[in-house]
């Protein structure tokens, strides 16, 4: 009951953000199915191209990360298994609830569970370091503009925090002060588990070269989601120097994914219009790129649908059922 009434509560959220964006004249649904109309083609399919190929180098990155643990999947499988992720995607109330279904399908191949699973949330953390990454480079050059300085500096010091963070994690003499003794057995399995999660992602400190090539492949593909929303822009005539693509739209990403409306919609819409108003008064048509940015996304991840329909949980092994 709980969880019903929450999803309902972003629903609320989201349909009362976006009933404010499109309070604008000029981002009426009316004029946002005008811009659509009039997008260069060539622009949309480039950005479908882009899509599709960030797809796949997450893909190879998710498998690389999986390998840190041990665990060797056919690229194919790890395919088949992203797939399935993206198309939970669309129901989710958050733009990251697929990965939650991504977890439970890998633990069903492999008997380190907890690890594979896990594999899913490093995943997602070092593609966030590359998203800051990214924003911040781009802020350095963007900063000494006075409608800019803010959401530069925003991003550079959640860049610094989540860095921190990162040092005091990797550091085991550190992280003696966050642990704890319970008594009661319930609670011990849960530590027990936490342990295993925290060795899961502890045991890539000592793959330094495995961190950098995912992290690079990371920085490409966050480059690539970029340059899809650029296309776009391009497609509809917005005339915005790329630059601030660079850092708008990690900015974007890292908003959209805080769990407070459904599956981000709203927020991310919301931000388009705050960010690109800094630079143009073009309000409309930034709004216009991220929902067609969206629909590109919602449409190709439904298509993965059919991998869901047709996968088959592994046979599992007498001991393993045990």
């Amino acid at each position: 009951m709980k969880k019903t009434l929450f999803w309902i509560l972003k629903l609320c959220i989201s349909i009362g953000i976006l009933w404010y964006v499109f309070s604008r004249p000029d981002i009426s649904p009316h004029k946002i199915v005008e811009y659509i109309k009039n997008l260069e083609l060539s622009r949309l399919l480039m950005a479908i191209g882009l899509y599709i190929v960030i797809v796949f180098i997450t893909c190879l990155r998710w498998q690389e990360l999986l390998k840190g643990q041990g665990i060797y999947l056919p690229f194919f499988k790890t395919l088949e298994l992203n797939f399935i992720g993206l198309f939970f995607n669309t129901f989710m109330p958050s733009m990251t609830g697929g990965d939650v279904v991504k977890a439970y399908y890998v633990s069903k191949h492999t008997e380190q569970r907890l690890e594979a699973a896990t594999t899913v949330l490093i995943d997602r953390v070092v593609g966030l370091l590359a998203l800051l990454t990214i924003g911040v480079i781009a802020s350095l050059y963007a900063i000494s503009e006075p409608q800019i300085r803010k959401p530069a500096i925003s991003i550079i010091v959640f860049f610094l925090i989540i860095i921190i963070l990162c040092i005091v994690f990797f550091n085991k003499r550190l992280m003696k002060f966050f642990s704890f003794d319970v008594k009661k057995e319930r609670w011990q399995k849960v530590v027990v588990s936490l342990k295993r999660v925290y060795s899961a992602f502890y045991i890539y400190r000592s793959k330094k070269a495995l961190l950098v090539k995912v992290f690079l492949m990371s920085i490409v593909v966050q480059l690539m989601s970029v340059l899809m929303n650029y296309q776009i822009a391009l497609g509809l005539g917005l005339d915005v120097s790329m630059k601030y693509f660079f850092l708008f739209i990690p900015i974007i990403a890292v908003i959209s994914a805080i769990p407070i409306t459904f599956a981000g919609w709203g927020v991310g819409e919301s931000m388009y219009k705050y960010l690109f108003g800094l630079v143009t008064e073009a309000c409309g048509l930034a709004v216009t790129m991220s929902i067609i940015v969206r629909l590109i996304v919602l449409i190709l991840n439904l298509s993965c649908g059919i991998f869901y329909i047709f996968h088959k949980h592994p046979k599992l092994s007498q001991d393993e059922q045990a």
